[in-house]
């Protein structure tokens, strides 16, 4: 009897866990920049398991934060998000020009079409993950759509 109520007791807690996360980072890029400069980087996070929160981004070579591009009523904005940003449950973040990024800043060396920068994605439920982000002319010039 007590097998069984120590079994049923162990479903019980399982079943209410909250599932672990299972995050793919792909398609990083990042914005041709001259040393000095700032730049953007983007890419897409997918999350095949439970809720996760990107929470700060490091980078080589430059001082990186996430930030939220947005236009109201005609207006650009860019604001840092300083609570990070969440991945759901079985969702897709892609940070993009025009939305979300991660901006790198008083960049050390100039970052030229072809190399890489290398990013330190830390999650709150993940950990670090190291993400390599290619840098390339996908668009306007170095600040274009942030």
């Amino acid at each position: 009897m007590r097998i069984l109520i120590a079994s049923a007791l162990a479903v019980l807690v399982a079943a209410c866990s909250p599932a672990s996360p299972n995050l793919n980072v792909t398609d990083a890029w990042a914005r041709p920049a001259a040393a000095g400069q700032s730049s953007a980087a983007y890419f897409t996070i997918t999350n095949q398991g439970g809720a996760d929160r990107l929470v700060s981004v490091t980078a080589d070579g430059a001082e990186a934060s996430l930030h939220r591009s947005s236009t109201e009523d005609g207006v650009a904005r860019m604001r840092p998000l300083a609570d990070g940003l969440a991945i759901g449950a079985g969702a897709t973040a892609v940070l993009r020009p025009g939305g979300d990024h991660v901006m790198l800043m008083k960049l050390q060396r100039s970052l030229v079409a072809g190399g890489t920068v290398s990013l330190r994605l830390t999650f709150e439920r993940s950990g670090e993950r190291t993400v390599t982000a290619t840098v390339t002319n996908n668009g306007a010039g170095a600040h274009g759509g942030h």
